[in-house]
């Protein structure tokens, strides 16, 4: 949530510069991918997002999902508006993935993962 970073960057003398690195939100997740991260949506909210995409990972056909929500809907493709929240579960130098299991929590319009299990893949 930019509002709530920004304050706090503001109580230590620092700024938040948006979007990040200067880089636009679909090159980024697109680079994100590209090294190899995975990435799981774990709670999305309506009218952006229905319950199907929890547990959802982010891969080039959903980056492209996400792009069309965009022009269609104004969902700001990195969730940064509260569209989405995510966790990652593999990347770069990680000794090991990690395995979440759980079900999808409906509270419309919030839809979340309710986590049972976390393992190394």
């Amino acid at each position: 949530q930019p509002n709530f970073i920004s304050a706090r960057a503001r109580e230590v003398g620092l700024r938040v510069e948006l979007p990040l690195w200067g880089v636009p939100r679909g090159a980024h997740l697109a680079r994100l991918l590209g090294l190899g991260f995975d990435v799981m949506l774990t709670h999305v909210s309506e009218p952006w997002l229905d319950a199907a995409w929890v547990g959802r990972h982010l891969d080039a056909a959903a980056l492209l999902e996400l792009s069309q929500l965009h022009s269609t809907r104004g969902l700001d493709i990195a969730g940064e508006n509260g569209e989405y929240h995510s966790m990652v579960l593999a990347g770069p130098g990680w000794a090991s993935a990690l395995r979440v299991t759980g079900h999808t929590v409906s509270a419309p319009p919030h839809h979340r993962l309710h986590v049972s299990s976390v393992t190394l893949a």
